[in-house]
């Protein structure tokens, strides 16, 4: 989708016939996909967080035994 928006920007731009109305129109898309990067953040941080919270909860598994015989039947 920005690959898209830049390009027809880029174009627009060389051949003069970027408008005002074209800006205002990249404007808002690039306000709006600031607030869903930012809420984005937000939850992935929240998600972050409970990984954290769970992992100070979670019962510390033991490091393996070391077996000086090892046999199999």
């Amino acid at each position: 989708m920005w690959d898209q928006c830049a390009a027809g920007l880029a174009e627009e731009l060389r051949d003069g016939s970027l408008s005002e109305a074209r800006l205002a129109e990249v404007r808002e898309l690039v306000e709006w996909s600031r607030i869903v990067v930012l809420c984005e953040r937000a939850h992935l941080r929240d998600q972050l967080n409970s990984l954290h919270v769970a992992g100070e909860y979670e019962q510390p598994v033991p490091p393996p035994a070391h077996c000086l015989v090892e046999a199999s039947f």
